[in-house]
């Protein structure tokens, strides 16, 4: 894992309490940086701090993006920002306008107080999904982009790079019928239920383990090749159908449930394209690798509580 550079000693992560934003505060305090921690549990969960919270490292900052002057204080003395809060892809067909807000009006929000914070850099997570636009969710990451590099035409002191992730997955992901494909189709294999796919299942997925995104956020804080750049942080060597995926979960669970095909969902992308220059980490946990360990670790889980 890469180690951000002595300078670096307080960083402040949105969405901290969600899957991806929990990984990235738990390597942070591993190497010693305190961290500011900020979430509005909409959609994060305290339970996902539980291993690593450290209370002489971490504060919890429950606040919107979308609402400035709620957060705006949190980032007094903040060296560098992860702007992972958002609105997911899963819920923003049935509220476009909050995704709206949270996406493109909470990431300016996020420029106005890293900036008058003086920041020295903010790493924003965008999506695959804003390289071909066909979904809510993928329009208001585009424009939360637009927002990014705009702020820098306006503001030239302001240091950003932006992370594009693909089908990020692994420990700690939503396993609800709002949540990620993989641990969905782990709970419904788990509880012996239908395997539940969208269309023919033959859309192409480059699914990117969360360790890795984690590495990658941490690259584009050293790197100053980043600076200023969309760096896209997706496995490229593994191609995966979702009809696939569902055969390799039954298959590594050891459970013969049959598959259900519905109808496809709107806005669902075929397969995704790739602009702009990679992060090399994207690919560094294997798909069968990364799949079994997170197999392992909701089965764990679940037998724990069961």
């Amino acid at each position: 894992m890469t180690k951000l550079p002595s300078e670096y000693k307080t960083a402040l992560i949105t969405g901290g309490c969600g899957f991806i934003g929990s990984h990235i505060c738990e390597e942070l305090v591993k190497q010693g940086i305190r961290v500011i921690c900020m979430d509005n549990l909409v959609a994060g969960k305290m339970e996902n701090t539980k291993g690593w919270w450290d209370s002489s490292l971490c504060t919890f900052a429950p606040a919107d993006v979308s609402d400035l002057n709620a957060m705006i204080h949190w980032f007094a003395g903040v060296d560098v920002v992860f702007h992972n809060a958002a609105s997911k892809c899963t819920v923003c067909y049935d509220d476009p306008k909050r995704d709206l807000m949270t996406n493109a009006w909470g990431t300016l929000n996020v420029c106005i107080a890293a900036h008058e914070a003086g920041v020295k850099k903010v790493i924003h997570a965008s999506t695959g999904s804003a390289s071909d636009v066909k979904s809510y969710y993928g329009a208001s990451k585009l424009m939360g982009e637009s927002y990014v590099k705009s702020f820098k035409e306006y503001h030239p002191d302001f240091n950003y790079t932006i992370l594009r992730y693909y089908h990020v997955y692994g420990p700690r992901q939503d396993a609800s019928s709002k949540g990620g494909v993989i641990p969905i189709f782990i709970r419904q294999c788990y509880t012996g239920k239908p395997i539940t796919v969208f269309g023919d299942g033959e859309q192409v997925r480059h699914f990117t383990y969360v360790k890795d995104v984690v590495c990658a956020n941490f690259n584009a804080v050293t790197s100053e090749a980043y600076d200023g750049m969309t760096v896209i942080v997706a496995n490229d060597l593994e191609k995966t159908t979702i009809n696939q995926l569902a055969n390799d979960v039954r298959k590594c669970m050891d459970r013969d449930v049959p598959v259900e095909h519905l109808q496809v969902k709107k806005g669902d992308i075929k397969s995704f394209t790739f602009p702009g220059p990679w992060d090399n980490q994207g690919g560094s946990t294997k798909y069968p690798e990364g799949l079994q360990k997170t197999i392992n670790w909701y089965v764990n889980k679940w037998d724990r509580s069961a």
